[in-house]
C-alpha cells in the first residue's frame, strides 16, 4: 500500500477545513479494504467501522442520479472509482462531490 499523500495528516478535515465548511473525502481506485485502510490511518474512517463505511464504484454504477447525489453528500470514502463514476453528470461533472456533508 501506497502511503497517503504528504499533507494529509491525521487529522481527517477536522481542523481548518472543518471549521471552513469543508467535507474531506476520500475517492480511490483502490480496492475497497485498501481504501479503508489509508482512510483509518489518515483520520476519516473509524477503527471499529463497518464494511459499509467504503462504497465501491460497482455500488455507484447500482444508483439512480437522485440516490448517486444522496450517497455522496452522506459518505466520505470511496473505492474502486472510475473517471466515469465522477463523470456522469456531463453538464457539472463534479456537482455532486463538491458538496459539503456538514
Amino acid at each position: 500500500m501506497d502511503p497517503p499523500r504528504g499533507g494529509s495528516g491525521r487529522n481527517g478535515g477536522r481542523g481548518g477545513t472543518a471549521r471552513a465548511g469543508i467535507s474531506v473525502k476520500m475517492i480511490t481506485g483502490d480496492h475497497a479494504a485498501t481504501g479503508a485502510a489509508i482512510a483509518r490511518r489518515v483520520g476519516i474512517l473509524a477503527g471499529d467501522a463497518g464494511a459499509d463505511a467504503v462504497i465501491t464504484g460497482v455500488e455507484l454504477d447500482a444508483l439512480d442520479d437522485a440516490a448517486l447525489a444522496s450517497r455522496v453528500r452522506r459518505h466520505r470514502r470511496f473505492a474502486r472509482v472510475e473517471p466515469r463514476h465522477k463523470m456522469r453528470d456531463r453538464r457539472d461533472p463534479c456537482r455532486h462531490w463538491a458538496r459539503s456533508s456538514r
